[in-house]
């Protein structure tokens, strides 16, 4: 057993030396800063969408359920073509899947450019989501072969960074521009700033490529089984998220709030401060503990949402969803990617994205149909999503449960 432990983990840093070009204990390798740089432009360009588009829709007159629907339909889409998509990622050279991925994205927003009522919308939104859903495990795949094995953790916590500089600055610059130029013209510059993201993959270390070359659509081929217990963590985690990245802004609208951007720059900035100063508490303290606690911390930021009522109260609500989710994505992140050999982690990528995908499909929509139940039932907009922002709690409550009655399993599942 020692010896095949051994064998594994021997394996980490050849790993290394084929993508990063040289083997040492250094996170900022040329290939880590190239993926990084990737992911910035591309979780900008996302999250521009993910704030337009729901207000976009709303703009139109849909309804809150609607609108959750079209905010979760790229995560649904992701998860439909999964078992499709995902067999081909241990058989290519994944900078150039990743490649093609963002390319569809950059299509989904010249569709976003073009659209002027709902059903066009959703047809950009389902590209989105094809693009999205395969981009988001090649990136983190990528991000797993060099990286090395004694500072895994703290790697995969600064690679979600760029998430945070995304949200940051592409909420801002949507909703500033969608003011200036109109939501059309700006779905048009996030285009482009996609293609740029394209473009940096060139630049993208290559990865290693399964010896088995034949395309099979089978259950080993889509998930990895030691994967699944922390992704079916993550789904639960992802749905309060999701209803975040939906509903924030219009409900801002609806308390009168003009400047409800600052929300994503100061949970932004939350995850700049909190992923990298506690971004190794799972190495050192152990997972289990720091997740349970990190769900604590992140379902009081839902009390807080739900009974703020001016923005200051939302900032401070912000940057303690950004302690919360800033400590527990990334390490359910790693988790996942441990429990994989180096040549393996395109699966357990993908079955961790696939679990993932339901959460952000299935909270936005729930969200919706809570604030259309709560309007139905006589309240007013803002009080209804104010209620649906305290229901998440109720995802995160599952979440920690299955964390502490899964955790011996997903020790035993690690590999490196």
């Amino acid at each position: 057993m020692r010896g095949t432990d051994k064998d594994k983990n021997a394996a980490a840093p050849e790993a290394v030396q084929v993508h990063a070009g040289k083997a040492s204990g250094t996170i900022w390798t040329k290939a880590f800063i190239a993926i990084f740089m990737v992911a910035l432009f591309q979780t900008m360009g996302q999250f521009i969408a993910h704030t337009l588009v729901p207000k976009y829709a709303d703009s139109l007159g849909a309804s809150a359920s609607l609108i959750g629907l079209i905010s979760g339909l790229y995560a649904g889409t992701a998860l439909a073509f999964r078992p499709i998509t995902s067999p081909t990622y241990d058989m290519f050279n994944k900078k150039n899947i990743l490649a093609i991925a963002l390319s569809v994205t950059t299509l989904s927003f010249v569709v976003f450019f073009l659209s002027n009522n709902i059903t066009w919308i959703m047809i950009g939104r389902a590209l989105q989501g094809l693009g999205i859903g395969v981009a988001g495990p090649m990136g983190l795949s990528i991000v797993a072969s060099a990286l090395p094995r004694e500072s895994y953790s703290k790697g995969v916590s600064l690679y979600t960074v760029t998430q945070a500089f995304g949200q940051a600055i592409g909420p801002s610059i949507g909703l500033e521009l969608s003011q200036k130029i109109g939501y059309q013209k700006t779905f048009l510059c996030s285009a482009a700033l996609m293609f740029v993201a394209v473009i940096l993959t060139r630049f993208c270390a290559d990865t290693p490529v399964s010896g088995d070359k034949q395309y099979r659509v089978g259950f080993k081929n889509v998930f990895s089984k030691d994967a699944i217990p922390g992704a079916l963590v993550m789904l639960f985690a992802c749905m309060p998220y999701a209803s975040i990245s939906a509903m924030m802004t219009i409900y801002g609208g609806h308390l009168g709030i003009e400047k409800i951007g600052l929300y994503f720059t100061f949970y932004a900035i939350g995850l700049l401060v909190f992923k990298p100063l506690l971004g190794g508490f799972a190495d050192k303290y152990g997972f289990a503990k720091v997740m349970v606690g990190a769900m604590v911390v992140y379902a009081a930021a839902f009390i807080i949402f739900g009974f703020a009522r001016t923005l200051p109260p939302l900032l401070i609500g912000a940057l303690v969803a950004a302690a919360g989710y800033g400590v527990l994505h990334p390490t359910l992140q790693a988790l996942c990617m441990r429990t994989a050999l180096p040549e393996q982690t395109g699966v357990a990528a993908n079955t961790l994205y696939f679990f993932q995908d339901i959460g952000l499909f299935v909270g936005p929509y729930l969200s919706g149909m809570a604030i259309d139940m709560f309007k139905a039932a006589g309240d007013g907009p803002a009080d209804a999503y104010a209620k649906s922002f305290m229901l998440m709690v109720v995802p995160l409550a599952i979440s920690a449960v299955l964390t502490i009655l899964l955790r011996n399993v997903i020790k035993r599942n690690i590999k490196r």
